[in-house]
């Protein structure tokens, strides 16, 4: 019994619900209904409202025009207190983080919602070990440039460890606009060798996901003409926790569809 309150005793399984919210920094109701498994609709609402009325959780209603008509849930003043107690940080700044997530915009929640879904078929994957992420990492490049992918992931496949850098594409600017605000910073990240200062890493690759694969088509012909390899591609709808090993990608200045961990299949 991990703990209790007036209406409700904390489960297993609502802890690592806690820690989620805190750790995704948002989720929606189907997002953690598939990382705890829970097998009806019914059911998971039932445990959230519980842990929302306790005060574990708190949940956030958006413009359905925004991000979405389930809400999202992140974590509430009781369920700091659990976090700061459970990974031994300091409740202050663990209230500080979760103020500054209830306060995201709603274009961001979208955002993250979808860098969310994203984060959750890797954690899920049967095949691969997620064992690093980071949201939207600020890179000082020298000359006073800067990045900001969407996240900052590594993932262990056959004991090899694999880096990328995630930018979801949403189609809101032009093709030759994404080429030009995204190509030349990581170009300049690999010859300053700023990633092994930043990050540790010696190689990485940006993994591009995209609404379409006519978009993906455009945006690989344009960057190959920049840069073979570094740049993978994959539609949103192709990808799923099982699909990740699969020759499901496209890569700069290849024209096979590959696999992401180790090349061709």
């Amino acid at each position: 019994m991990a703990g209790k309150s007036k209406n409700i005793i904390l489960q297993e399984r609502d802890i690592k619900i806690i820690l989620a919210c805190y750790e995704y920094r948002l989720l929606t109701r189907d997002q953690l209904r598939l990382l705890f498994g829970f097998g009806t609709v019914t059911g998971v609402n039932a445990r959230l409202h519980k842990l929302c009325v306790n005060g574990y959780l708190e949940r956030r209603f958006l413009p359905i025009a925004a991000a979405t008509s389930q809400g999202v849930y992140t974590v509430g003043p009781k369920g700091a207190d659990i976090i700061s107690n459970i990974i031994g940080l300091n409740q202050d700044e663990v209230t500080r983080r979760r103020r500054r997530n209830n306060k995201i915009g709603a274009f961001f929640v979208k955002h993250l919602i979808e860098t969310n879904d994203v984060r959750i078929i890797f954690s899920l994957s049967p095949n691969i070990e997620l064992i690093r992420w980071a949201y939207e990492p600020e890179i000082c490049l020298n000359g006073g440039k800067r990045l900001r992918p969407d996240a900052f992931f590594q993932a262990l496949y056959e004991n090899k460890l694999y880096s990328f850098f995630l930018e979801l594409d949403r189609g809101t600017e032009s093709n030759n606009r994404f080429v030009a605000m995204k190509v030349p910073t990581y170009l300049k990240m690999i010859r300053d060798n700023v990633q092994k200062r930043e990050f540790g890493v010696n190689y990485f690759g940006v993994l591009v996901v995209v609404q379409s694969t006519e978009r993906l088509n455009s945006l690989r012909v344009l960057i190959s003409r920049k840069i073979k390899g570094v740049f993978w591609f994959v539609e949103k709808d192709r990808l799923n926790s099982n699909s990740l090993i699969e020759p499901i990608f496209a890569k700069a200045g290849h024209e096979r569809r590959l696999n992401i961990f180790g090349g061709e299949r």
